[in-house]
C-alpha cells in the first residue's frame, strides 16, 4: 500500500473570467465561492495580445507597492473575486496607476482553483472508506489519520476586531500581543494563541530568559461543545507553519518555542431545582450546554472568547450561569472535580479550581440531574 496527501476540495481548472474592458480597477467573479485561498500553481491567466498563448499574472495582497507596469491581482477567496489595480488621483489632478492595466477585449482566466473545505472536513481517522471511481490496482482505502485544518471563513464581528491589530503591530514579532496576533495570522487553523515571556525568577519549566514560548489552540466549529484531546492537540504540519512564520518576524536575539497549552480538565456535577411548569429535560439539557460553553478554551470564559489562560475556576461562578437558564428556579448541589485526561479518573470535590498560568480549562463530563419543582 502507499500514502499520499489529501485535501477536501473540488478543483475547478481553466475558468473563463471574462473579457477586459481595458479600465482600470476591474473585478471578475468566480462561479464557485468561497473558494479557497490561491496555492501553488494557481493563478490568473491573461490572454496575449498576439493569440499565442495565456500570460500568468501575480497575485499580491495589495496594490500599494505596485507599479503601472507590475501584473499584480488581487484575489477575494470569501467574495470569489479577482481585482486589478485601479488608478488613483492624487491631489494635484494627476492620475497615478497601481497595476497594469489589462488591454480592452482580452480574456482572462483562472489556471485552476479549489473551493469547499470547512470544519465538515476535519473527519476522523478511518471514515473515508469510498472511492468516488473504480482506479486500478487499488483495492481499498481509508483514512489513516483525522483530518485536521478545515476552518470557515472569518465572519465581520472577527475582521472587526483584528483591524486595528493590523495596523498596530505593523508585521513585526516584538511584544507579546504582536506574537499572539501575528500566529493566528499566520493560518486560519489557529483559534487561539498565547504568548509567553520569562520574568525574573521564573518557576522551573517557564520559559527560560531569551526564549519566547507561543501556545497555540486549533480552531473549532462554533457550534462544538464537548471537545476531545485530540481535536485540542495542534497537528506538527501547524506548529511548524506557525514557528517559521514567526521566525521571519521576530527579533534575531529571540528564540522561539511554539507548542500546545497545559489543558486542565474539568467535570461539573449539578443537582437543580426546576420551575412548576418548565420541562425538566429540556432545562437538564440547557444547563448542561451552559456548563460545556462557559468552560471552554475557544468560545468559554466570561467575555465568550474563551476560557482566560491562567484563570481559576470558582464554584461561585457556575451558581451564576446555571441560575441565568430559563426554568431554572435554583442550585441545590454544586462540585467541581479535576479530572486526569489520561486515566479519566476524578480527583476531590473543591470550591475553587485552581490552574498555572499557561494552563487552559477545557470541559470533561458534566453530569446535571434535575427536582421537579411541582
Amino acid at each position: 500500500g502507499g500514502s499520499v496527501m489529501a485535501h477536501n476540495a473540488i478543483q475547478v481548472v481553466g475558468e473563463n473570467l471574462g473579457a477586459s474592458n481595458g479600465k482600470p480597477g476591474q473585478t471578475f467573479g468566480v462561479s464557485q465561492v468561497p473558494m479557497l485561498a490561491l496555492g501553488p500553481g494557481e493563478t490568473v491567466e491573461v490572454e496575449r495580445e498576439d493569440n499565442t498563448g495565456w500570460e500568468q499574472w501575480e497575485q499580491v495582497e495589495d496594490f500599494s507597492q505596485s507599479t503601472p507596469n507590475d501584473k499584480h491581482f488581487v484575489c477575494d477567496p470569501v467574495a470569489g473575486e479577482i481585482q486589478f489595480g485601479p488608478s488613483i488621483r492624487s491631489p494635484n489632478g494627476e492620475d497615478t496607476r497601481y497595476g497594469a492595466i489589462i488591454s480592452g477585449g482580452l480574456q482572462v482566466r483562472l489556471s485552476s482553483y479549489r473551493f469547499g473545505g470547512g470544519f465538515k472536513g476535519n473527519v476522523g481517522r478511518a471514515t473515508l472508506t469510498v472511492t468516488k471511481s473504480s482506479i486500478p490496482y487499488v483495492a481499498s482505502v481509508s483514512n489513516r489519520r483525522a483530518a485536521t485544518g478545515g476552518v470557515e471563513p472569518e465572519n465581520i464581528e472577527n475582521a472587526k476586531l483584528r483591524g486595528p491589530q493590523t495596523m498596530r503591530t505593523r508585521n513585526r514579532a516584538v511584544t507579546a500581543e504582536d506574537f499572539e496576533f501575528l500566529a493566528q495570522e499566520a493560518s486560519p487553523s489557529v483559534g487561539r494563541a498565547r504568548c509567553v515571556q520569562p520574568e525574573p525568577g521564573g518557576a522551573p519549566g517557564e520559559a527560560r530568559p531569551g526564549v519566547v514560548q507561543v501556545l497555540l489552540v486549533p480552531a473549532l466549529p462554533a457550534d462544538q461543545q464537548q471537545v476531545s484531546p485530540e481535536e485540542l492537540r495542534p497537528p506538527a504540519e501547524l506548529l511548524q507553519q506557525v514557528k517559521e512564520y514567526l521566525d521571519q518576524r521576530r527579533l534575531l536575539t529571540t528564540a522561539l518555542v511554539v507548542s500546545e497549552p497545559d489543558y486542565r480538565w474539568v467535570s461539573v456535577e449539578a443537582r437543580v431545582r426546576v420551575r412548576a411548569g418548565a420541562d425538566s429535560e429540556t432545562v437538564r439539557r440547557n444547563v448542561e450546554e451552559k456548563l460545556y460553553r462557559f468552560i471552554h478554551p475557544v468560545q468559554g470564559g466570561p467575555d465568550g472568547t474563551g476560557w482566560p489562560f491562567g484563570r481559576d475556576l470558582f464554584v461561585s461562578e457556575l451558581y451564576s450561569q446555571i441560575q441565568s437558564v430559563p426554568g431554572v428556579e435554583y442550585t441545590e448541589e454544586l462540585s467541581i472535580f479535576p479530572v486526569d485526561i489520561a486515566t479519566g479518573e476524578r480527583g476531590e470535590a473543591a470550591q475553587t479550581l485552581t490552574i498555572p498560568p499557561t494552563s487552559l480549562l477545557c470541559s470533561h463530563a458534566h453530569t446535571v440531574t434535575c427536582v421537579s419543582g411541582g
